[in-house]
C-alpha cells in the first residue's frame, strides 16, 4: 500500500519563493479506478509568513476547482512583508520518490509529511496520506455527529464530506456542511491548520499515526496555516475563506426545521 507512485523529475523557480516541481508516474496502482495521470505539477507558493499554498494537479490538464467567486484567491506574497517565514518546504531530489514535507521553521517539526506513502491521482480517484503524531489532537472535518465530542477519534474512522439534509441525531453520518479543514494541536501546545480546497465528495480516514484523503475529483489544493495558537490558526484560515455573515437582528431566534 505504501509504495511511492510518482518520481521527481525537476524543479523550476519563478522567484519570490515560488517554484514548481514536476513528477512522473512510476508505479501504477488501483487500476480498477482507471489510469493515473502520467505527469503531476506541484506548485509551491508562500502567500504570507504564516500561510503556505501548495497545489498538486495533472500537468497541462484542466480540473474542476472551487470557483473564485466563492473562495477568492489572493496575489499576496510572503516575501513582500519582509518577515521571516514560519515554515519551510523540503525540496525533493531528482529521480527520488516525490513527497510533500512542510516543516515548522521554529523547531523543525514536520506539520505535513507524505514521505513513504503513496499519491494516487486519477480522473475520479485521488488519494494522499500524511503522517500525524499519535499524541496530537485533531478537530474539524465537519459536518458530522461523533460520540467523541469535538476531538476527532483516531481509530480508523472514515469521515465522509458530502453535504446532505439529515438529522444530526444520527451518529457518524455526514450532515449539512462539508469543511475539509482540520486543526491540529500538538502535545507541546503548538497548533497548525490544513485546508484542502476541494468541493468534490471525499472520505478522510483517521488513524493513530496518519490521515488519508480519498476524493472523487478535483485536485489537491492545500493551504497550511502556521498558528502557532489555535486562535491564530482560525484567524489565518478565515483570511482565505472569509468570516461568517452577521445575521440581521430581527432574525435572531427564528428557526424553522422539519426536524423540529
Amino acid at each position: 500500500m505504501n509504495r511511492n507512485t510518482y518520481t521527481t523529475e525537476g524543479t523550476s523557480y519563478a522567484g519570490w519563493g515560488t517554484y514548481v516541481v514536476q513528477a512522473s508516474l512510476d508505479d501504477e496502482q488501483l487500476q480498477e479506478y482507471g489510469p493515473s495521470f502520467e505527469q503531476l505539477s506541484v506548485e509551491v507558493t508562500p502567500e504570507t509568513p504564516s500561510r503556505l499554498h501548495v497545489k498538486i494537479l495533472p500537468t497541462e490538464q484542466e480540473r474542476w476547482e472551487v470557483p473564485e467567486n466563492i473562495v477568492s484567491r489572493t496575489d499576496l506574497n510572503a516575501f513582500v512583508s519582509g518577515e521571516p517565514l514560519k515554515y519551510k518546504v523540503q525540496e525533493p531530489s531528482n529521480d527520488k520518490p516525490y513527497a510533500l514535507r512542510v516543516i515548522r521553521a521554529a523547531d523543525g517539526q514536520a506539520i505535513f509529511d507524505t514521505t513513504g506513502t503513496r499519491i494516487v491521482f486519477k480522473d475520479q480517484y485521488i488519494e494522499l496520506t500524511t503522517k500525524i503524531p499519535a499524541d496530537a489532537s485533531l478537530y474539524g472535518l465537519g459536518e458530522v455527529t461523533l460520540p467523541s465530542g469535538f476531538a476527532l477519534p483516531r481509530d480508523g474512522i472514515n469521515i465522509t464530506l458530502w453535504a446532505r439534509d439529515l438529522s444530526c441525531a444520527i451518529e457518524g453520518a455526514n450532515l449539512y456542511g462539508a469543511h475539509p479543514f482540520y486543526l491540529q494541536v500538538n502535545a507541546d501546545g503548538t497548533s497548525h491548520g490544513v485546508l484542502l480546497l476541494n468541493s468534490n465528495g471525499m472520505d478522510v480516514t483517521l488513524n493513530q499515526d496518519s490521515l488519508t484523503y480519498r476524493a472523487i475529483g478535483g485536485l489537491l489544493d492545500f493551504y497550511f496555516f502556521m498558528g502557532p495558537t489555535p486562535e491564530q490558526v482560525i484567524r489565518q484560515y478565515q483570511e482565505v475563506i472569509g468570516t461568517p455573515n452577521l445575521p440581521p437582528y430581527w432574525s435572531l431566534g427564528l428557526h424553522q426545521s422539519k426536524w423540529g
